[in-house]
């Protein structure tokens, strides 16, 4: 990491995009404004270097688009898709260096810290993380998905096969229930047609026998005139 010592302030150089860092720029653009912000950012459009300054979360100075956390959307929104740009912190305490309003020193440090990456970066370096993960992956893995691409696909096809086999026998089954049924039906109307024929015979008898009994009757009843109109016609003679 870097300090820069500039006007008796110290700024931690936390932040470089794209080699956006430019010390006689930021020497030249710099101003006694900028001193009371906590975050000072620096962003390139059209070749010129332009910085705003940030205070610290829940300071008692800051509005809703001067704090730390609305770095990102400044980012995002007033700068231009993909510049370059830088994000300095300020150092308190003994670590600040007297210098002249034109002097500015550079100081490198050597140690480890934790760096306030704002939400974009740390998105972004989360990416770019996975995706190296996902280059350095062993070919093994690719062995294993093919392999099991390949067992998926045999699955499949023998559910295929079972399913056909299963289709067939139902209609196999559906068939014979049909032929069944069929057969039912025609021994139903055989059965019918054979009860028709019986019945007719039977009324064609009835009919004859209730024929000859009504003959019979009218002969006696006619054997029984003739007989009545002989004993009449006799009786009459013999008177």
């Amino acid at each position: 990491m870097a300090l820069i010592h500039i006007a008796g302030n110290t700024y931690e150089l936390i932040i470089e995009n794209r080699n956006g860092w430019n010390v006689e720029a930021f020497r030249n653009r710099y101003s006694e404004v900028l001193e009371r912000y906590d975050y000072i950012v620096g962003d390139w459009g059209y070749n010129q270097l332009r910085l705003k300054g940030f205070f610290k979360d829940g300071h008692q100075k800051a509005t809703k688009d001067s704090t730390f956390s609305y770095i990102t959307d400044y980012i995002n929104e007033y700068c231009n898709f993909g510049c370059a740009y830088f994000l300095l912190e300020k150092k308190q305490g003994n670590e600040s260096v007297e210098l002249s309003d034109d002097d500015i020193y550079i100081e490198e440090v050597e140690y480890t810290r934790t760096i306030p990456v704002p939400a974009v970066k740390e998105a972004k370096t989360k990416s770019a993380a996975s995706a190296s993960a996902a280059e350095e992956a062993p070919a093994s893995n690719q062995k294993d998905s093919s392999s099991r691409g390949k067992r998926s696909g045999q699955r499949d096809k023998q559910n295929d096969q079972a399913q056909d086999a299963g289709n067939e026998k139902q209609r196999q089954r559906n068939g014979q229930k049909q032929n069944a049924a069929k057969q039912q039906t025609s021994q139903l109307d055989n059965a019918a047609a054979e009860g028709k024929q019986d019945n007719k015979k039977e009324g064609k008898s009835k009919r004859k026998d209730h024929f000859y009994r009504k003959g019979n009757r009218y002969q006696d009843k006619k054997a029984k005139a003739n007989k009545n109109q002989s004993e009449q016609m006799s009786s009459g003679s013999k008177s």
